[in-house]
């Protein structure tokens, strides 16, 4: 399915400006792109967990999801002035990476 003359430009440009404090970057050919490609999953809006959520999932600490956003290796999505949620690609990539580094 190709989404060229489907979907109006000005629309995949609204849709970035909604995505952009979830998708910082992400533009609207990025977009249009994804749209268009065959048979690929769309991830632009990625699930986002709590520290208890990716504690019980990634079997790891709470401390140590914590910890790696005091870090900056774990970009957080901050709800409110003390909430914070974390996007599942995000985790994904550090418990890959650290399992990586582990194996060597």
């Amino acid at each position: 399915m190709s989404t060229s003359k489907t979907i109006p430009a000005s629309t995949l440009l609204g849709v970035c400006a909604i995505l952009a404090p979830h998708r910082p970057g992400l533009t609207p050919e990025d977009l249009r792109r994804r749209l268009d490609a065959p048979d690929t999953e769309l991830d632009v809006v990625d699930e986002l967990l709590t520290v208890h959520d990716i504690a019980a999932r990634f079997k790891v600490s709470k401390f140590t999801v914590r910890n790696w956003r005091a870090a900056g290796r774990l970009p957080a999505v901050k709800v409110n002035c003390r909430v914070f949620r974390y996007r599942l690609s995000d985790v994904k990539r550090i418990t890959t990476a650290s399992y990586a580094t582990s194996k060597k």
